[in-house]
Protein backbone atom coordinates (compact mmCIF):
# COMPACT_ATOMS: atom_id res chain seq x y z
CA UNK A 1 0.00 0.00 0.00
CA UNK A 2 1.07 3.33 -0.70
CA UNK A 3 1.81 6.27 1.69
CA UNK A 4 -0.94 8.16 0.37
CA UNK A 5 -3.73 5.62 0.80
CA UNK A 6 -2.44 4.31 4.11
CA UNK A 7 -4.67 4.34 6.54
CA UNK A 8 -2.76 5.19 9.58
CA UNK A 9 -2.77 8.69 8.14
CA UNK A 10 -3.82 12.66 10.30
CA UNK A 11 -4.51 14.93 11.78
CA UNK A 12 -4.46 18.13 13.64
CA UNK A 13 -7.06 16.56 11.75
CA UNK A 14 -9.45 14.20 13.63
CA UNK A 15 -12.53 12.40 15.25
CA UNK A 16 -12.00 9.46 17.81
CA UNK A 17 -14.26 6.42 18.27
CA UNK A 18 -13.65 4.91 21.62
CA UNK A 19 -15.44 1.64 22.88
CA UNK A 20 -15.81 1.91 26.73
CA UNK A 21 -16.31 -1.71 28.33
CA UNK A 22 -18.05 0.08 31.21
CA UNK A 23 -18.46 -1.80 34.92
CA UNK A 24 -19.65 -5.03 35.30
CA UNK A 25 -23.39 -4.81 35.23
CA UNK A 26 -23.12 -3.06 32.09
CA UNK A 27 -20.45 -5.72 30.29
CA UNK A 28 -23.20 -6.64 28.00
CA UNK A 29 -23.84 -3.19 25.99
CA UNK A 30 -20.71 -1.53 24.22
CA UNK A 31 -21.01 1.76 24.51
CA UNK A 32 -19.39 4.64 21.68
CA UNK A 33 -17.34 7.92 22.64
CA UNK A 34 -16.63 9.46 19.77
CA UNK A 35 -13.58 11.97 20.09
CA UNK A 36 -11.42 14.22 17.94
CA UNK A 37 -7.96 14.81 17.69
CA UNK A 38 -5.79 17.59 15.61
CA UNK A 39 -2.55 16.86 13.99
CA UNK A 40 0.07 18.51 15.24
CA UNK A 41 3.06 19.73 13.67
CA UNK A 42 6.13 21.93 14.42
CA UNK A 43 8.84 23.60 11.87
CA UNK A 44 11.08 26.83 11.58
CA UNK A 45 11.69 30.50 11.30
CA UNK A 46 11.51 32.76 8.77
CA UNK A 47 10.46 36.43 7.90
CA UNK A 48 7.50 36.78 5.90
CA UNK A 49 7.85 37.15 2.15
CA UNK A 50 4.83 38.96 0.74
CA UNK A 51 2.24 41.54 2.17
CA UNK A 52 -0.97 40.02 -0.35
CA UNK A 53 -2.24 37.20 1.28
CA UNK A 54 -2.74 34.02 -0.71
CA UNK A 55 -6.25 33.10 -1.37
CA UNK A 56 -7.68 30.01 -3.37
CA UNK A 57 -10.55 27.64 -3.42
CA UNK A 58 -12.71 28.39 -0.05
CA UNK A 59 -15.12 25.44 1.49
CA UNK A 60 -17.58 26.71 4.16
CA UNK A 61 -15.17 29.93 5.23
CA UNK A 62 -12.13 27.77 5.38
CA UNK A 63 -9.56 29.60 2.81
CA UNK A 64 -7.09 27.96 0.60
CA UNK A 65 -8.56 24.77 0.63
CA UNK A 66 -7.21 23.05 -2.00
CA UNK A 67 -5.92 20.19 -3.24
CA UNK A 68 -4.67 21.31 -6.24
CA UNK A 69 -0.97 22.53 -5.96
CA UNK A 70 1.79 23.84 -5.27
CA UNK A 71 -0.24 26.78 -3.77
CA UNK A 72 2.99 28.99 -3.28
CA UNK A 73 5.30 29.56 -6.26
CA UNK A 74 8.58 29.57 -4.54
CA UNK A 75 9.04 25.95 -2.92
CA UNK A 76 11.68 23.37 -2.47
CA UNK A 77 12.16 20.04 -1.13
CA UNK A 78 10.54 19.42 2.09
CA UNK A 79 13.05 16.35 3.09
CA UNK A 80 15.56 18.01 5.55
CA UNK A 81 12.19 20.50 6.59
CA UNK A 82 10.88 17.03 8.12
CA UNK A 83 13.66 16.05 9.64
CA UNK A 84 14.07 19.26 12.03
CA UNK A 85 10.50 19.35 12.69
CA UNK A 86 11.00 15.79 13.82
CA UNK A 87 13.98 17.38 16.01
CA UNK A 88 11.82 20.03 17.70
CA UNK A 89 9.29 17.98 18.42
CA UNK A 90 11.30 15.42 20.05
CA UNK A 91 12.20 17.84 22.24
CA UNK A 92 8.85 18.99 23.89
CA UNK A 93 8.37 17.71 27.29
CA UNK A 94 4.77 18.68 27.21
CA UNK A 95 1.77 20.83 25.72
CA UNK A 96 -1.84 22.18 25.62
CA UNK A 97 -3.81 23.55 22.72
CA UNK A 98 -7.29 24.44 21.63
CA UNK A 99 -8.40 22.54 18.63
CA UNK A 100 -11.13 22.60 15.68
CA UNK A 101 -11.49 20.31 13.63
CA UNK A 102 -14.15 20.74 10.03
CA UNK A 103 -14.85 17.69 7.89
CA UNK A 104 -16.39 17.87 4.53
CA UNK A 105 -18.74 14.71 5.00
CA UNK A 106 -21.33 14.21 1.31
CA UNK A 107 -22.30 17.59 1.05
CA UNK A 108 -22.36 18.28 4.49
CA UNK A 109 -19.71 19.77 7.33
CA UNK A 110 -19.33 18.45 10.64
CA UNK A 111 -17.29 20.92 12.99
CA UNK A 112 -15.81 19.45 16.72
CA UNK A 113 -14.06 21.60 19.43
CA UNK A 114 -12.27 20.51 21.80
CA UNK A 115 -8.71 20.53 23.98
CA UNK A 116 -5.42 18.26 23.68
CA UNK A 117 -3.09 17.98 26.56
CA UNK A 118 0.25 15.98 26.16
CA UNK A 119 3.41 14.83 28.12
CA UNK A 120 6.35 12.37 27.41
CA UNK A 121 6.43 9.72 27.22
CA UNK A 122 2.86 9.20 26.16
CA UNK A 123 -0.42 10.76 28.04
CA UNK A 124 -3.07 11.67 26.31
CA UNK A 125 -6.02 14.01 27.30
CA UNK A 126 -8.68 14.98 24.75
CA UNK A 127 -11.59 16.92 25.86
CA UNK A 128 -14.77 17.80 23.74
CA UNK A 129 -15.72 21.35 24.30
CA UNK A 130 -18.10 22.02 21.24
CA UNK A 131 -21.85 21.23 20.29
CA UNK A 132 -20.72 17.95 19.28
CA UNK A 133 -20.00 15.37 22.08
CA UNK A 134 -19.30 18.26 24.60
CA UNK A 135 -17.96 17.04 28.00
CA UNK A 136 -16.65 13.48 26.46
CA UNK A 137 -12.75 13.07 27.14
CA UNK A 138 -10.30 10.15 26.09
CA UNK A 139 -7.21 10.02 28.58
CA UNK A 140 -4.41 7.55 27.61
CA UNK A 141 -2.43 7.27 31.09
CA UNK A 142 0.57 5.99 32.36
CA UNK A 143 -1.22 2.38 32.69
CA UNK A 144 -0.56 2.03 29.21
CA UNK A 145 -4.54 1.75 28.38
CA UNK A 146 -7.23 4.08 27.17
CA UNK A 147 -9.81 5.71 29.90
CA UNK A 148 -12.94 7.75 28.70
CA UNK A 149 -16.20 8.72 29.48
CA UNK A 150 -19.49 10.69 27.34
CA UNK A 151 -20.57 13.98 28.51
CA UNK A 152 -23.50 14.96 29.97
CA UNK A 153 -25.91 12.40 32.32
CA UNK A 154 -24.29 9.67 31.00
CA UNK A 155 -20.65 11.21 32.26
CA UNK A 156 -20.60 9.00 35.13
CA UNK A 157 -19.88 5.79 32.81
CA UNK A 158 -16.11 5.13 32.53
CA UNK A 159 -14.66 2.73 30.87
CA UNK A 160 -11.14 1.13 29.64
CA UNK A 161 -10.00 -0.33 26.42
CA UNK A 162 -6.72 -0.75 24.70
CA UNK A 163 -4.65 1.91 22.86
CA UNK A 164 -4.63 -0.53 19.84
CA UNK A 165 -7.88 -1.22 19.66
CA UNK A 166 -9.48 -0.47 15.94
CA UNK A 167 -12.18 1.69 18.04
CA UNK A 168 -9.50 4.08 19.15
CA UNK A 169 -9.14 5.23 15.72
CA UNK A 170 -10.19 8.76 14.13
CA UNK A 171 -13.22 8.45 10.86
CA UNK A 172 -9.88 8.92 8.70
CA UNK A 173 -8.59 6.27 10.44
CA UNK A 174 -5.74 7.75 12.08
CA UNK A 175 -4.65 6.55 15.62
CA UNK A 176 -4.96 8.90 19.16
CA UNK A 177 -2.16 6.93 20.28
CA UNK A 178 -0.03 7.98 17.31
CA UNK A 179 -1.76 12.19 17.69
CA UNK A 180 1.17 13.72 19.06
CA UNK A 181 3.63 15.66 17.67
CA UNK A 182 6.60 13.60 17.31
CA UNK A 183 4.61 10.70 15.95
CA UNK A 184 2.62 13.14 13.55
CA UNK A 185 6.05 14.21 12.13
CA UNK A 186 7.55 10.94 12.21
CA UNK A 187 4.45 10.02 10.17
CA UNK A 188 5.33 12.24 7.40
CA UNK A 189 8.83 10.60 7.30
CA UNK A 190 7.55 7.57 7.16
CA UNK A 191 5.47 8.87 4.00
CA UNK A 192 8.50 9.68 2.36
CA UNK A 193 10.00 6.47 2.84
CA UNK A 194 7.25 4.87 0.95
CA UNK A 195 7.42 7.26 -1.58
CA UNK A 196 5.50 10.42 -1.55
CA UNK A 197 7.24 13.60 -1.85
CA UNK A 198 7.28 16.45 -0.19
CA UNK A 199 7.84 20.53 -0.43
CA UNK A 200 8.01 23.77 1.50
CA UNK A 201 7.39 27.19 0.86
CA UNK A 202 11.52 28.80 0.79
CA UNK A 203 10.15 31.61 2.95
CA UNK A 204 6.98 32.16 5.04
CA UNK A 205 3.96 33.52 3.53
CA UNK A 206 1.09 35.45 4.07
CA UNK A 207 -1.96 33.26 4.21
CA UNK A 208 -5.93 34.46 4.24
CA UNK A 209 -7.67 33.82 7.50
CA UNK A 210 -4.48 32.95 9.30
CA UNK A 211 -3.18 35.50 11.48
CA UNK A 212 1.15 34.96 11.41
CA UNK A 213 3.34 34.23 8.36
CA UNK A 214 3.55 30.80 7.78
CA UNK A 215 5.90 28.19 5.87
CA UNK A 216 3.39 26.07 3.49
CA UNK A 217 4.65 22.53 3.92
CA UNK A 218 3.09 20.37 1.19
CA UNK A 219 2.89 16.08 0.63
CA UNK A 220 1.80 14.67 -2.82
CA UNK A 221 2.51 11.77 -4.59
CA UNK A 222 5.67 11.39 -6.99
CA UNK A 223 3.50 11.01 -10.22
CA UNK A 224 1.03 13.72 -9.11
CA UNK A 225 2.54 16.98 -8.16
CA UNK A 226 -0.35 18.76 -9.06
CA UNK A 227 -2.46 17.11 -6.44
CA UNK A 228 -1.69 17.00 -3.01
CA UNK A 229 -2.38 14.73 -0.16
CA UNK A 230 -1.73 17.10 2.98
CA UNK A 231 -0.96 20.69 3.32
CA UNK A 232 0.92 21.98 6.59
CA UNK A 233 0.76 25.40 7.48
CA UNK A 234 3.45 26.23 10.00
CA UNK A 235 4.07 29.55 12.34
CA UNK A 236 7.74 30.03 12.17
CA UNK A 237 8.58 31.71 15.38
CA UNK A 238 7.60 29.20 17.28
CA UNK A 239 7.50 26.60 15.05
CA UNK A 240 4.10 24.51 15.56
CA UNK A 241 1.14 24.62 13.07
CA UNK A 242 -1.45 26.70 12.96
CA UNK A 243 -3.30 24.54 10.40
CA UNK A 244 -3.28 20.84 9.09
CA UNK A 245 -5.42 19.64 5.61
CA UNK A 246 -5.68 16.37 4.59
CA UNK A 247 -7.14 15.46 1.08
CA UNK A 248 -6.01 11.74 1.38
CA UNK A 249 -8.71 10.56 3.65
CA UNK A 250 -12.39 9.39 2.41
CA UNK A 251 -13.62 12.96 3.41
CA UNK A 252 -11.52 15.59 3.26
CA UNK A 253 -11.06 17.82 6.61
CA UNK A 254 -9.24 20.86 7.74
CA UNK A 255 -7.76 21.27 11.61
CA UNK A 256 -7.13 24.64 13.45
CA UNK A 257 -4.87 24.55 16.88
CA UNK A 258 -4.91 27.87 18.53
CA UNK A 259 -3.60 28.64 22.26
CA UNK A 260 -0.85 26.44 22.06
CA UNK A 261 1.35 26.32 25.30
CA UNK A 262 4.45 23.89 25.23
CA UNK A 263 6.47 23.13 28.22
CA UNK A 264 4.20 24.06 30.73
CA UNK A 265 4.48 21.72 33.17
CA UNK A 266 1.71 19.67 33.13
CA UNK A 267 0.75 17.22 36.30
CA UNK A 268 0.45 13.58 35.79
CA UNK A 269 -3.36 14.31 37.19
CA UNK A 270 -4.56 15.63 33.99
CA UNK A 271 -3.71 12.36 32.30
CA UNK A 272 -6.10 10.92 35.13
CA UNK A 273 -9.93 9.37 34.86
Amino acid sequence: MSCCSCKEAYTIGCKFVITLNVMANLMTDRIFLPLLLGSILTLSNAMPSQTKPLSATSADGVSNFTAAGPLVNQMKDGATFIDRLIHRTAELRDYSTDFELTVFKNGSTVKERGEYSFKQPKLIRLEETGDYKNGSVAVLGKDGKAHGHFGGPLKFLKGTISPDSAELRAANGYPLKNSDFLSLASYLKKMLAEGCKSRVSEQAVVVESLSHPVYVLEMYRQNDSGKVQKRIFIEPTTLLPLRWDDFDYAFPSVTVWRNVKTNIGLSDNVFQM
